[in-house]
């Protein structure tokens, strides 16, 4: 009877661990009257920042996806388990944020497989959505990562600018339903600018949803090695 507990333990473990990003339950239903869009936050987690954005996301039943890198990850462990325990995706941004268009093979495998490796440590599940350092990629990327490549339509430059006021223009100015607006969870004016950017989207009547619900909202289902820039197909979304 020990062995058998001992046994039937190990199986629950192995499954739990098994299963991948895309097995998590989503409780966000369509809607024909609300606006969906994905924030998407990268090169994080810094715990001062992404707590930060993570309490405004709770506070108006938002998520976001943050794309994180596994070396950072590795030190600021608990916004990630916050995050992921607040309905948020976590995506994989390599592990040491290397530019991987044109890198050796073995060197791709290196990057993202570490980096999965610090999220799974993390969440209990693999994730299936890379971004990729800069946006830089080629098709040998597309066919080495074996993952959907999420890019953006709505680009605030928060890195460049360090300005909120900018950030909710590029944001206000851009937004459209369906869109992936691509942020730094590095920036303190990044979080400044969510907690004023969040309410007044709500009160527009757009929901922020991960990027995984906000696909599959809008029918599509992100595949290994094809490349999305927003939700809505008839704008090109997919390549």
């Amino acid at each position: 009877m020990k062995y058998f507990k001992l046994l039937l333990l190990f199986v629950i473990i192995v499954l739990f661990c098994s299963c991948g990003a895309e097995d998590r339950v989503s409780d966000v239903e369509k809607n024909e009257k609300i606006r969906y869009v994905a924030f998407t936050f990268d090169d994080g987690p810094y715990t001062p920042v992404t707590n930060r954005i993570l309490d405004t996301l709770e506070k108006y039943n938002a998520r976001a996806t943050f794309f994180i890198v596994g070396n950072r990850a590795e030190i600021y462990q608990d916004c990630v388990k916050r995050a992921y325990s607040l309905g948020c995706e976590i995506g994989n941004h390599t592990y040491s944020h290397a530019d991987l268009c044109g890198a050796k093979k073995d060197t791709v495998e290196k990057e993202i497989s570490k980096c999965s490796d610090v999220i799974l440590k993390i969440t209990g599940e693999r994730e299936n959505l890379f971004r990729p350092t800069g946006g830089k990629n080629n098709k040998t990327l597309q066919s080495e990562v074996g993952r959907a490549l999420i890019l953006w339509n709505v680009d605030t430059k928060d890195w460049s600018h360090h300005s909120s006021d900018k950030t909710i223009s590029a944001v206000l100015d851009n937004i459209t339903d369906g869109s992936i607006i691509l942020m730094h969870d590095l920036e303190v004016s990044t979080a400044e600018s969510c907690e004023k950017l969040i309410p007044q989207l709500t009160e527009q009547g757009y929901q922020l949803v991960t990027v995984s619900e906000l696909l599959r909202l809008n029918g599509i289902e992100p595949e290994a090695g094809k490349k999305y820039y927003n939700a809505i197909q008839s704008r090109s979304a997919i390549s």
